[in-house]
């Protein structure tokens, strides 16, 4: 599902988009799209599930050119990372840190993603940087990294303004160079982790003044790997580029996504992780219609792709289990 907000600010309404693109005013569905809704967990979906099935169709449809809010309703905190990219690290002439840089953002920075942004007095420094948010569900606490999925409600792109100049110069306050009114838009819409399975891999951008400004993709933040360069390309990094034997996980129920971060060798891979006795029952190679040939053994689960696949920075297999 594709979860939106519109309306002028103090009085936005739930939204939903559907398969066809028509946009659905959701508000009969009788819940906005925020902490109480979202921490329902999979109950939750499930019933707007049901109600898009039975009543989307003869719900109001949101006329064009209606403001779009941010796609969640105000949420009690927004949790950041700091230098999670390894390109925004070396761009910055930042080391890496040993551990996660955490802050906050206010969260009366929240905006619409086409809102303008009014500059804070006394800044001249303003600097954007485009993110995949993670809106959390259930609540989490201590969770295993293995389950840590099955607590994430979906993915939002974030517009992550900072103001340089309070942030980085006037005693290094990150949370009072990151919060000011309108530095937090999130949208156009959620996405459900259905939507985007192979989230890693998606290609992140933004416009700035109306110009599109393609970033980087999440993956930079698990290792050394792909880099953008001017043009829009990607290139393999030259200190540790990724080999086809790399891989990442994630799960949505039964379904195991698995993302190769480089060419396939002769159009073959082998995920040793999976053993013979995790059965396998099909394997599909997302951006393709064809399914792929897969084998068991007990070095791992051998893949054959299709021939005529589209050359792709990143893999993705739907695995079945």
């Amino acid at each position: 599902m594709k979860l939106f907000r519109f309306g002028a600010p103090g009085e936005e309404r739930p939204g939903v988009l559907l398969p066809d693109g028509a946009r659905v005013d959701a508000s009969g569905f009788g819940a906005d799209w925020n902490e109480a809704f979202f921490g329902q967990g999979d109950a939750g979906m499930a019933r707007l599930a049901k109600w898009i099935a039975s009543d989307a169709g003869k719900a109001p449809r949101v006329p064009a050119g209606t403001r779009l809010a941010s796609a969640i309703a105000r949420p009690s905190k927004l949790v950041c990372i700091g230098l999670n990219y390894r390109d925004h690290a070396r761009e910055s002439g930042a080391s890496l840190p040993g551990e996660p840089i955490v802050f906050l953002k206010a969260t009366s920075a929240l905006a619409g993603p086409e809102d303008d942004l009014r500059l804070p007095i006394g800044g001249d420094k303003t600097d954007w940087e485009v993110e995949l948010a993670l809106v959390i569900g259930a609540r989490a606490k201590y969770v295993a990294v293995e389950d840590a999925m099955k607590h994430v409600a979906g993915f939002v792109l974030h517009n992550d303004y900072s103001e340089r100049g309070f942030q980085l110069e006037r005693h290094g306050q990150w949370t009072k160079g990151k919060s000011a009114d309108g530095f937090a838009p999130l949208g156009p819409f959620l996405a459900t982790p259905e939507e985007l399975p192979g989230f890693a891999a998606v290609r992140l951008w933004l416009k700035v003044n109306g110009e599109a400004i393609y970033g980087t993709r999440p993956w930079s933040s698990f290792g050394e790997g792909p880099t953008e360069t001017a043009n829009g390309t990607f290139a393999e990094s030259k200190s540790k580029p990724y080999t086809a034997r790399d891989f990442r996980f994630t799960t949505r129920g039964s379904t195991l996504y698995a993302i190769q971060l480089a060419e396939p060798e002769n159009g073959r891979a082998l995920i040793t992780s999976i053993r013979p006795d995790r059965v396998v029952k099909r394997v599909h190679l997302l951006g393709t219609n064809a399914p792929v040939t897969f084998e068991q053994a007990e070095a791992g689960l051998s893949l054959t792709l299709p021939a005529n696949r589209p050359s792709q920075p990143a893999y993705v297999y739907r695995i079945e289990i």
